[in-house]
C-alpha cells in the first residue's frame, strides 16, 4: 500500500469498505471524479465542524470563511491547497494533510509531499487517507482508509480528545464518500441510457 510508506504505524486508524459493481479501473476513475461533498451527511457534517470558525470570526468582526464549496472530489486535491497527493497508481490514491486539527483553524501546516514522511515539527497530527481498489470476482472491494500519528506527547493528547468526539463522524463522512464513489462508478458501467430511465 502506498500509505505505507507514509503512515505505517497510526496511532489513529478507520478503514471502511465497499463492494462496487464495476471493474476495478472504473472505480478508482470515480474516485478522482465523484462528488463526496453533495450529500445531506457530509454537508450537515462539515457545517458543525466549521461552525466554531465562523463563530470566532463573526465575535471578532472578521470575514466570514468561505463556504462549503457544492462539489469536492478526491481528484481535487491534486490542484493544491491544504491536502497534497501522496502516492498515485492504477490501484491506490494516497492524500495527506498535517495539522492542528483540534483548533477552529485546523492549524495546517502542510509540507510538500516529499517531505510529508519526514515531518516532525512538535506540536502536530498528520492525517493520510488511502482509497485502493481491489478485484472482487466480477466486482471491485474499494477500501477506503484514514491513518493518523501525531509529532509529540502533548500533540497525542489533543488528538486523542478530538478524535473520541470526532471518529463516529469521520466514519460516517468516509461512508458518505464510498457511497457517492458507487454511484458513480455503477452509472458509468450501466451507461448514460440505463441512467436516465
Amino acid at each position: 500500500m502506498l500509505i505505507d510508506n507514509y503512515l505505517p504505524t497510526p496511532e489513529q486508524s478507520i478503514a471502511v469498505c465497499a463492494v462496487v459493481s464495476a471493474p476495478a479501473d472504473v472505480v478508482l476513475r470515480a474516485v478522482k471524479t465523484a462528488n463526496i461533498a453533495g450529500g445531506f451527511v457530509p454537508r450537515v457534517l462539515t457545517g458543525a465542524r466549521l461552525l466554531p470558525g465562523r463563530l470566532k470570526a463573526l465575535a471578532a468582526g472578521q470575514p466570514q470563511p468561505e463556504s462549503i464549496p457544492p462539489s469536492v472530489t478526491f481528484g481535487d486535491i491534486a490542484q493544491g491547497g491544504d491536502w497534497v497527493i501522496l502516492g498515485e497508481d492504477n490501484r491506490e490514491l494516497a492524500a495527506g494533510a498535517i495539522g492542528r486539527f483540534w483548533r477552529s483553524d485546523f492549524g495546517w501546516a502542510t509540507p510538500e509531499a516529499t517531505d510529508f514522511a519526514a515531518f516532525e515539527e512538535p506540536g502536530y497530527a498528520k492525517t493520510g487517507i488511502s482509497l485502493s481498489v481491489h478485484p472482487y470476482g466480477p466486482r471491485t472491494l474499494l477500501v477506503y482508509e484514514s491513518r493518523t500519528e501525531t509529532t509529540d506527547a502533548a500533540a497525542r493528547r489533543h488528538f486523542a480528545r478530538y478524535w473520541l468526539v470526532l471518529a463516529p463522524f469521520v466514519r460516517m463522512l468516509m461512508r458518505s464518500a464510498l457511497a457517492a464513489i458507487t454511484r458513480e462508478a455503477e452509472a458509468a458501467v450501466r451507461g448514460p441510457s440505463a441512467s436516465s430511465i
